[in-house]
């Protein structure tokens, strides 16, 4: 049923459940699969004694139905199944493999996870054009339905498929597209690689992988800095577009996510320092390009897709995970740098903030606060207040921001910083920040509050140098 061929003719539906929705007949038959190996052990162990060589047939299947997609190329309509169907068969096969029944399950794998190396880096020289970044997407994708084991093991062997798939990336970037195909085969390609990556973080951070997150997320925050520094509203400006960050594809930022995911998986295990401390090196070598990007005074974008808001959001998002994660005081080495990387998180928050003026219906300058970005800082100011205000009082903020206080001394101290940062919070309230989040400004006092200890004299103190 699943390698045979559709009768509807050319239609793009002649792949089975292209629909991918309830009902696309090749995908419920694939789900059928899945839960021979998921479902129980009973049932994969009652699956291999009725037909012991059934993991060789689930390959043979994958085999067919991989040359009935490849024979496809760019169209969306041909023989076989969704690839996404198809690679929930070999998520099925990689299951299958481990169970006791399965014989020479680790050779089996062995050479599903070298074909798509195989495929990456006979063609890391050929022609930069759409064929190539189609096959580098398919073979990412496939890539990221191994085991996170299995996969770090094989990149580990074979390194220049990861720094292939990342160079060809990053040189998208900066580079004309010379057809829309190209341009939607790149996008699908950013998809691709964080699919990829987003497998590898579920394990360990290796170096490779954390090499390739740093250098593709300071590309992009890069390019997109000379961008607005350049001209903003140039609508030739071909990356920031609805078909290489819109809805059907990934956002700005989303590679700042893969070192969340690790931080969660980190808490999750509660115990890996090595890895969370490969994660503080890396917020620390990529914080001056994403800081530099989501504080640019540009207003927002307005004939492109602003990279800004998303990219703010991942930022913050991170950090709180990273202070969630400091909190349990797991016995992290990089306490001083983990101080470094809040105070100057913590200012950037500030600069934007005060960029806005409240007295004026005028355009704004800077990025757009009305949105998903504002609530990932609010969460990260109310997670993290006991590190923000021992980070700002230690004199993490200088550099950063200039002070003046009428009828204070000027001369800093750990006080005016925790002064500007509650007067940063009245500024947002008094109109800077979008009216719903009134309703977290208590949450933001009350954490400031036990911060410091309860000390009803300082936080006086405080409210005063703030006003």
């Amino acid at each position: 049923e699943l390698v045979a061929e559709s009768t509807l003719s050319s239609s793009r539906y002649d792949i089975r459940g292209a629909m991918r929705g309830p009902g696309g007949e090749d995908h419920v038959g694939i789900l059928a699969l899945m839960r021979m190996s998921e479902e129980s052990d009973n049932l994969t162990h009652a699956m291999f004694e009725v037909q012991p060589a059934i993991l060789n047939d689930f390959v043979e299947l994958h085999a067919r139905l991989k040359a009935a997609e490849a024979s496809r190329g760019l169209r969306d309509w041909g023989t076989g199944v969704c690839p996404v169907s198809r690679r929930i068969l070999l998520r099925v096969i990689c299951r299958l493999s481990k169970f006791p029944g399965a014989g020479q399950g680790h050779a089996v794998m062995e050479q599903l996870v070298n074909a798509p190396l195989r495929e990456i880096t006979s063609r890391k020289q050929s022609p930069y054009c759409a064929e190539r970044l189609y096959n580098f997407t398919e073979s990412s994708y496939d890539l990221a339905y191994f085991s996170p084991e299995l996969l770090s093991n094989a990149l580990s062997t074979v390194p220049e498929a990861l720094e292939a798939v990342t160079m060809t990336v990053i040189e998208g970037y900066s580079r004309p597209f010379s057809d829309e195909q190209a341009t939607i085969q790149w996008a699908r390609l950013r998809g691709a690689a964080y699919t990829m990556l987003r497998t590898l973080v579920t394990g360990d951070m290796s170096d490779i992988a954390a090499r390739a997150i740093g250098a593709l997320i300071k590309a992009e925050c890069q390019v997109a800095t000379a961008h607005f520094d350049v001209s903003p509203s140039d609508s030739s400006f071909t990356i920031f577009c609805d078909a290489v960050v819109g809805e059907d594809t990934v956002n700005a930022g989303v590679y700042i996510m893969l070192i969340k995911a690790h931080l969660d998986e980190i808490a999750k295990r509660k115990g890996d320092f090595q890895g969370a401390n490969k994660c503080i090196s890396l917020l620390q070598d990529v914080a001056k390009a994403v800081l530099q990007l989501i504080t640019l005074p540009s207003p927002e974008a307005s004939n492109s897709v602003d990279p800004r808001p998303t990219t703010m959001e991942a930022w913050f998002l991170s950090m709180t995970s990273l202070l969630a994660l400091s909190n349990t005081r797991l016995g992290m080495t990089s306490a001083g740098a983990v101080e470094e990387i809040v105070a100057t998180s913590c200012t950037a928050a500030m600069s934007v903030i005060f960029m806005k003026d409240i007295r004026s219906l005028n355009e704004e300058p800077g990025l757009s606060l009305d949105g998903a970005q504002t609530s990932s800082i609010i969460l990260f100011m109310t997670v993290g207040m006991p590190s923000i205000l021992a980070s700002l009082s230690k004199g993490g903020a200088t550099p950063l921001l200039q002070v003046s206080c009428e009828g204070q001394s000027t001369q800093y101290d750990g006080s005016i910083a925790v002064g500007v940062f509650v007067a940063c919070l009245l500024r947002g309230v008094s109109g800077a920040l979008p009216p719903w989040c009134v309703e977290d400004t208590p949450e933001l006092f009350k954490a400031i509050y036990f911060a410091m200890g309860k000390d009803i004299g300082g936080f006086l103190h405080i409210l005063n140098l703030a006003v």
